[in-house]
């Protein structure tokens, strides 16, 4: 019984981090401008995490509402 609690505990702790290290790679940004194949975006005080050269995946949310 103790091994499969802690063997229980240890899946739990390795998940949070993976969770944990996942959010902390999102960073959400808001479109500024775009102008044929460039795109501005303001992503606040959390777009000095990021340099030229980075790969950024882009998803766009559905609108909101009806």
């Amino acid at each position: 019984m103790k091994k499969l609690v802690s063997a229980l505990a240890v899946a739990t702790f390795v998940l949070g981090l993976t969770i944990t290290a996942h959010a902390a790679k999102t960073i959400e940004c808001k479109i500024v401008a775009s102008k044929e194949d460039t795109v501005i975006m303001d992503c606040g005080k959390k777009a000095r995490k990021m340099k030229a050269g980075d790969r950024v995946d882009v998803k766009k949310k559905p609108p909101e509402g009806c």
